[in-house]
Formats: C-alpha cells, sequence, structure tokens
C-alpha cells in the first residue's frame, strides 16, 4: 500500500504529530486554569480575619505564580510548535500555511 501511496506513512505521522501537539496544549490549558484557580482563591474578598497587608501579599504570590505558570507554557508551546512546523515542512511537499 505504501508503493502505491508514497505520502501515507508521512501523512500518518504528521496527524501524529499535531495530535501530540494538541494533547500538550491542552495539559498546559489545564494547568493555567488549575493556577486561575489559584489566583481565585488567593484574591479573594478578605474575611475578618484576614489583615489587608496578608491580602496584599496572597494577591502578589498568586500573581507571581500565574506568570510564571504562563512563561512555562508559553515556551513549551513555541518549543513544540516549532517542532510541528519543521517536521511539516520535512514531511509535507506542499508548503503549509500555518495561523
Amino acid at each position: 500500500m505504501t508503493e502505491r501511496f508514497p505520502l501515507a506513512n508521512q501523512n500518518t505521522s504528521l496527524t501524529s504529530d499535531m495530535l501530540a501537539l494538541r494533547a500538550d496544549v491542552r495539559v498546559w490549558e489545564k494547568r493555567v486554569m488549575a493556577n486561575e484557580d489559584l489566583l481565585a482563591f488567593l484574591t479573594k474578598e478578605p474575611t475578618a480575619t484576614t489583615s489587608p497587608l496578608e491580602a496584599e501579599r496572597n494577591l502578589l504570590l498568586a500573581r507571581q505564580a500565574l506568570q510564571a505558570a504562563l512563561w512555562r507554557g508559553y515556551e513549551h508551546y513555541a518549543t513544540h510548535r516549532a517542532e510541528y512546523i519543521e517536521a511539516a515542512r520535512q514531511e509535507c511537499p506542499v508548503p503549509l500555511t500555518l495561523s
């Protein structure tokens, strides 16, 4: 079958790369959502026992955690996106336009 359709294996490989990339992106989306939940928890309305200084500290910590998670997610996505584009260029005879 591959003799008759030489691109069959390449398309399968490209599809598996795309699925792996999508899975990685979903993992990072879940991590970002978890950090957004953390941000919501730490920035919730202060209770009667929460001092203004403690509330401000919690807000700062939450922002730092969210920024760090978003940066790690961005770096991870950018790395895999570059790998996917390179693999697609090598495997696909037709130029790809990715948005």
